[in-house]
């Protein structure tokens, strides 16, 4: 497998340096600057609905504190979706943003299927969500355009087992080293997606010669996107897709990097 000529610059829980994260404004935010690739985090509600959201409690991206009658924190998986869903997912991040919910899967499917790109991020295990995430990739027809992550092996194994291939599948590390270059492999993952601190020319072609797609995470400076060109990663994200869009164009010295 060969690098790129340019990643694709994936929008980090949408453009979420300029709307809510894992909102629908941040979504759209990142179609409006022309960034299909849309990744966005994955939990089980209480009765066991695929939700968007980034962390386990709802406490810091929701209005929880008011909404709720006892005191946090507030675990997503103790919460239904009817529970879920009256929380204020946008006020957090400033008042324009006031009224956002937490989207399920499924609506993003529904919003997003003919225009967006889909890196779906499955936060927990032992909650079903590698299959009901296949399901309704199957069910929209969207296996094309969609690809699972987790820093999760046991997740891993099971969304490699489920997508037999028909969509693909990428382990999230913090730290990239042989060892986890041999796991994803052993684990029946497409590729691998370390933070970019940890990310060197030499490591980079290790995992090509293990047949792997490279992506990297935690950019947010020039430097490190210029080291990811280096690296000849598939793609990364970033909260500002458009800003990380100017810098590849100012590193390449081309005026149009793949988005």
């Amino acid at each position: 497998m060969t690098a790129r000529s340019s990643p694709i610059i994936i929008a980090h829980r949408g453009a979420s340096g300029y709307a809510p994260e894992n909102t629908v404004a941040s979504f759209d935010k990142a179609l409006e600057l022309g960034f299909p690739d849309i990744e966005f985090d994955i939990r089980a509600s209480k009765d066991g609905i695929a939700v968007v959201i980034h962390d386990a409690t709802v406490d810091r991206t929701t209005s929880a504190g008011t909404v709720l009658s006892a005191s946090g924190p507030h675990p997503v998986q103790s919460l239904m979706l009817a529970e879920l869903k009256a929380l204020d997912a946008g006020a957090w991040f400033g008042p324009d943003f006031a009224g956002q919910r937490l989207p399920t899967l499924e609506e993003l499917f529904d919003r997003y299927r003919e225009r967006a790109r889909f890196w779906v991020e499955v936060k927990e295990a032992g909650r079903g969500l590698e299959v009901k995430l296949a399901a309704l990739m199957a069910r929209h027809g969207l296996r094309e355009r969609c690809a699972a992550l987790s820093f999760e092996p046991v997740v891993i194994q099971e969304l490699a087992h489920v997508a037999r291939g028909r969509f693909p599948v990428g382990l999230l590390v913090v730290r990239l080293d042989e060892e986890a270059i041999e796991q994803a492999a052993h684990l029946g993952a497409d590729g691998i997606y370390p933070f970019i601190a940890s990310l060197t020319p030499e490591l980079a072609q290790a995992v090509r010669a293990r047949g792997l797609r490279l992506g990297t995470a935690g950019v947010e400076t020039e430097e490190q996107v210029a080291l990811a060109l280096r690296c000849g990663v598939d793609g990364f994200v970033h909260n500002y897709p458009d800003v990380a869009r100017a810098q590849v164009q100012r590193l390449r010295g081309d005026a149009s990097p793949d988005k």
